[in-house]
């Protein structure tokens, strides 16, 4: 999360972004009106991937960073007479869905109340440091291109969607693992029992407040 969310500051940058490429505030102001349609695009596109490909939360997750990283490229390596490929650029590379993906996903791979509530409050926190970070990337002496901190995004832009790959795979090794586990110990039982001496109560999971590390019937989504 604080990977993600270190360019996240780029998209309050752009007026000046775009100014800096000589067009005038104005114009500045009217090439934004595309990024909300790009944005809007972009979560119908991961949303195609997550319920009607059944990708999953990790490669959708990774995929929403290739047009930031697009962008990132056409910033770095187009020539500074032509502005329409700068201007497609910035546009492109200033919106991605993975902060949500990525939130919810740490919400549905951790099990267990405590844990649940520390995942996602750090998970928040990560991100307001990051964003509190952020425009530190763009300083004034790196104007009018700011090869840099677009420099800086890209890497960002990779670093990201290679740990959503990694904890993917991590996941799948876990699953893998818990359901030999499973196999071979068919007399564990399914919940825990208390004998209060009058009666036998059966205890459920979700009333132990276990981890997913602790309950291993517990399956990691991908």
């Amino acid at each position: 999360m604080f990977f993600n969310e270190l360019p996240n500051n780029t998209s309050q940058q752009l007026p000046l972004i775009i100014v800096g490429f000589g067009f005038t505030a104005a114009e500045s102001a009217l090439f934004n009106i595309a990024k909300p349609l790009i944005g809007s695009l972009l979560i119908l596109v991961s949303a195609a991937m997550l319920y009607g490909a059944r990708l999953g939360t990790g490669y959708t997750c990774a995929i929403s960073y290739i047009p930031c990283f697009v962008g990132g490229i056409i910033e770095l390596a187009s020539p500074w007479s032509n502005k329409i490929a700068l201007v497609v650029g910035t546009q492109i590379s200033t919106f991605k869905p993975s902060y949500l993906l990525g939130l919810s996903w740490a919400g549905t791979a951790t099990t267990g109340y405590t844990k649940k509530l520390t995942v996602m409050s750090t998970c928040v926190v990560a991100a307001a440091v990051a964003n509190m970070i952020s425009p530190e990337f763009w300083q004034p002496k790196y104007k009018p291109r700011y090869r840099l901190p677009w420099a800086f995004m890209n890497a960002f832009w990779f670093i990201s969607p290679a740990m959503c790959l990694i904890i993917r795979w991590y996941l799948i090794r876990e699953n893998r693992r818990r359901q030999l586990i499973l196999e071979n110990d068919e007399s564990r039982e399914k919940h825990e029992v208390l004998d209060t001496g009058e009666e036998v109560i059966q205890v459920h999971n979700e009333d132990l407040d276990l981890t997913d590390r602790q309950n291993l019937q517990f399956i990691y989504p991908l």
